[in-house]
């Protein structure tokens, strides 16, 4: 688009102007913002401030004057002096026929004797109640005493493990794991299970890891042959081991005041490794006659 030099200067002069009342309406919202971050740098502050700081800017731009030039030209065309031929100050003189030329000649001259005022008049009264408004706003911030935004996290029931001790009336076995590793010579993989009663192969060891709730002073494993198999605590779980040769009943044996609340016997049943069978061939007869 080719402008005539006086359409050039007016367009400027509007852009000049078009820019003020932007920043005339920008700057009681920054001075709120500011106000506001100084008491509370919060993120909705800061998200606040980041629009501001990119809509104005693409407001000014969207809005600024003689990117439609038609509605410019019907707006220089309103006065009687330019003929209705204001297209033409928009159009490239090249492209022109003499009469055309001539005609925007013209136009050019009248405009530098009597030059074009493509400003927007000044928005007086929405300035004035846009700083009114955002000046009660900044006066009410400044006045109100600091605050932060703090969200309640959801509090977790507490879990059985965590009431005291002197508030149960039992001990109950939260989790149990019994560990059955048979002899080398038997070639046997070793493996895990949650009953605590068993039948492994003769002199298997066994190891034992156990979770109380909530937690005894100590505990033990007794045997009903009297034999007693100490638990050791290793954090929040008791282990112990032990290889057996025979089969036997045993129970978990809590130390303390509060009883186990399942004591009852399990059973450990040992299978005694079969000797592979002999077989000797017998002759087809006793006595071979030549």
């Amino acid at each position: 688009m080719s402008l005539a030099t006086p359409i050039r200067e007016a367009l400027a002069a509007a852009r000049r102007r078009h820019a003020l009342i932007v920043a005339a309406f920008a700057l009681p919202v920054l001075a709120f913002v500011a106000v506001s971050l100084a008491k509370d740098a919060s993120w909705p502050h800061l998200l606040l401030l980041g629009m501001i700081a990119s809509v104005v800017p693409m407001l000014a731009w969207v809005k600024r004057p003689g990117r439609d030039p038609r509605a410019l030209a019907r707006r220089l065309d309103a006065r009687p002096d330019l003929e209705d031929s204001t297209d033409l100050l928009f159009t490239d003189p090249a492209t022109l026929g003499p009469l055309q030329r001539m005609q925007r000649q013209r136009l050019v001259e009248r405009l530098s004797a009597r030059p074009a005022d493509l400003r927007t008049p000044w928005p007086r009264g929405w300035l004035l109640l846009a700083w009114a408004l955002f000046s009660l706003l900044v006066a009410a911030t400044l006045l109100m005493p600091p605050y932060s935004v703090s969200v309640p996290l959801p509090q977790r029931a507490p879990s059985p493990a965590a009431a005291p001790a002197a508030q149960a009336t039992d001990i109950t076995l939260a989790s149990a794991a019994l560990r059955i590793e048979p002899p080398a010579y038997t070639g046997l993989a070793a493996s895990s299970q949650g009953e605590l009663s068993a039948k492994l192969p003769q002199d298997a060891t066994l190891r034992w890891r156990l979770r109380f709730e909530p937690q005894p002073e100590a505990a033990e494993l007794v045997f009903h042959d009297g034999q007693r198999l100490p638990l050791t605590r290793d954090g929040e779980d008791w282990t112990a081991a032990r290889t057996l040769s025979k089969s036997t009943l045993y129970r978990i044996v809590p130390a303390g005041p509060l009883p186990l609340r399942d004591d009852a016997l399990h059973r450990l049943d040992a299978v005694p490794d079969r000797p592979p069978p002999r077989r000797a061939p017998a002759p087809e007869s006793a006595v071979t006659v030549v």
